[in-house]
């Protein structure tokens, strides 16, 4: 009788290179962003808790209709609004391109993530042509009742109309073909589904907010095992000697 062969350890079935590292670091920066835009927008609803606390409850001088403090809490409201909407837009880039790099870089290793990365380049482009659509449309409605029965402006409107509705779509794809897919697919070449889920997530409203949570946890649990997958082959195939 032949005997049975000896079981051999599985071997990996893909080497990681150095764009591996990098396109997961990405990817949680990407998630790390994320998780600042939480924080920010938690810390701006406490503070219309708070300015909201303090109108309500602040005592009014005698012969005086207004709030006493109503003034400061208006211009707290107006300065707080334009900080956390510039901090907000910042956040927003920023995070856009570290996961289109880390798509990208990805790419170079998993064919796989070129189309995601190319899908996801509709997003911005997709928010140009809104702002556009949202300028026309502006434009046509500044104008007296007899002159928005005018062709031109109406041609406006249906015309903003039409750009709006494009720019949702592109910015839908880009979303679903470029985020979502892009997220399931990394989560796929590293066994991680934390980051395929958090990828789901991120188009359902309210629980979107678990998104770079799951995003950060998945990614840097997939860098930690690249890392060490990477030095494991380094240490099984040493360099060769001079001699």
């Amino acid at each position: 009788t032949v005997p049975p062969p000896a079981t051999q350890p599985p071997q990996p079935s893909q080497k990681y290179t150095q764009a591996d590292v990098e396109g997961l670091r990405k990817i949680r920066s990407y998630a790390l962003l994320g998780l600042v835009g939480i924080v920010l927008s938690l810390v701006s609803l406490f503070f219309s808790a708070l300015r909201s606390f303090v109108v309500i409850n602040t005592a009014r001088p005698q012969n005086h209709p207004i709030p006493f403090s109503g003034t400061t809490v208006a211009v707290g409201a107006v300065v707080e609004g334009f900080i956390v909407g510039v901090l907000g837009v910042v956040i927003a880039i920023l995070a856009f391109v570290f996961l289109y790099q880390g798509f990208m870089l990805i790419a170079q290793v998993d064919l796989s993530l070129r189309t995601p990365a190319r899908l996801l380049l509709l997003m911005p482009i997709g928010l140009l042509i809104l702002i556009f659509a949202a300028g026309l449309i502006v434009a046509s409605l500044a104008t007296t009742p007899t002159q928005f029965a005018n062709p031109q402006n109406t041609g406006l409107v249906i015309g903003g109309a039409l750009l709006g509705l494009l720019s949702l779509i592109l910015v839908l794809v880009g979303i679903v073909g470029g985020g979502i897919l892009g997220l399931w697919r990394v989560g796929a070449r590293y066994a991680e589904p934390l980051i395929q889920i958090g990828g789901i997530l991120s188009i359902i409203p309210v629980l979107n907010i678990l998104t770079p949570i799951l995003v950060y946890l998945g990614a840097s649990a997939a860098l930690a095992r690249v890392r060490n997958g990477m030095k494991t082959v380094t240490s099984n195939n040493p360099p060769p000697t001079s001699q």
